[in-house]
């Protein structure tokens, strides 16, 4: 039975993206290379990453993929059902959702996430996109781990459910 991890950049009232979009909280990031290591490690652990499609141009604009050697990407037409259809594999490992919010919120919505992990960028912004948009059920996670990088960046990972 697959696992979905959820990552997601957030600043410290919890917006995921600001008013100009998720640059907004990686503006204050000095030093991503704390956060390049961690997913690096955890990429060894994951057997799909799954993002939408604005992220995925985002990355085919790269010289190559910064997943590594994991298949080559495909189009799924609904996330959703696509976790669903992994749920039921007995084989199926890890997917790590990355990008924009709405895949995850969609399947935070689903109740198909069983981890989410925030890197908390220090920056207050006030105002912006939340990590859920507040017409769901609220979720109730349970701190797995956390560590604070360099320049104030804390990563938290929780259990979902």
């Amino acid at each position: 039975m697959g696992r979905v991890l959820v990552q997601q950049w957030a600043s410290a009232d919890g917006m995921v993206a600001g008013p100009g979009g998720e640059d907004d909280v990686f503006a204050a990031v000095a030093d991503f290379s704390p956060s390049d290591r961690h997913d690096a490690a955890l990429l060894e652990s994951v057997d799909e990453v799954l993002v939408g499609r604005r992220t995925y141009e985002v990355f085919a604009g790269l010289g190559a993929a910064p997943w590594g050697a994991h298949a080559p990407a495909r189009v799924v037409p609904d996330a959703s059902a696509h976790v669903r259809a992994r749920r039921g594999d007995p084989g199926a490992g890890t997917t790590i959702v990355w990008g924009r919010i709405s895949v995850a919120r969609a399947l935070l919505e689903a109740g198909l996430v069983d981890d989410v992990e925030l890197f908390v960028a220090p920056l207050l912004l006030g105002t912006g996109r939340p990590l859920l948009d507040g017409t769901g059920p609220a979720v109730r996670p349970a701190l797995q781990d956390s560590e604070t990088w360099p320049g104030g960046t804390l990563r938290a990972r929780y259990a979902v459910g």
